[in-house]
């Protein structure tokens, strides 16, 4: 609902003010995360262009935030996700450098929503690279979670079935 003196961005404004947001975000370091914060909750309700996207993921990976990283990976349409293999794989090795207990959940959820996404745009592929597949392995094979072994299984037998090849 909109208040009284609300303003509507039109278009033009919009693409002023992702292109503004995208040098900041090429630029920013860890004293500028709580303002890039406040600035991209102004964005809330808005669809983000694929280039502001690409620059908060970039930006979240050199802040070694995966939650936002991952966050913004799976804001991309699936043609961009299919043709950004090099991103995906750059979001799990942070991740698999995460430690704690929701550390493989977390990424595992990450992983299915992506799969699932790429998957849609073509049926008959696998929807992740091996590499992505290995650093999934890798997360869940650093977890101390008991159903850690079941997950890896599952991972080997997914990429048995989707006649995953080494990169």
């Amino acid at each position: 609902k909109r208040e009284e003196g609300d303003h509507v961005i039109s278009p033009f404004e919009m693409e002023a003010v992702e292109k503004r947001l995208i040098d900041l975000l090429e630029s920013a370091n860890r004293q500028n995360k709580d303002e890039i914060e406040k600035l991209i909750q102004r964005f809330t309700g808005l669809e983000p262009s694929n280039a502001l996207v690409f620059a908060l993921i970039d930006f979240y990976l050199r802040m070694k935030d995966a939650d936002r990283a991952s966050y913004w990976l799976q804001k991309l349409d699936s043609q961009s996700l299919k043709a950004s293999s090099n991103l995906i794989d750059d979001v799990f090795l942070l991740w698999s450098a995460q430690r704690g207990p929701r550390t493989p959940w977390r990424a595992d959820e990450v992983f299915r929503t992506i799969s699932s996404l790429i998957r849609d745009l073509d049926n008959s592929t696998s929807a992740v690279n091996t590499l992505t597949f290995k650093l999934m392995l890798q997360i869940w094979s650093n977890s101390e979670d008991p159903i850690a072994g079941r997950k890896i299984l599952d991972l080997f037998s997914e990429m048995i079935a989707l006649k995953a090849k080494p990169d």
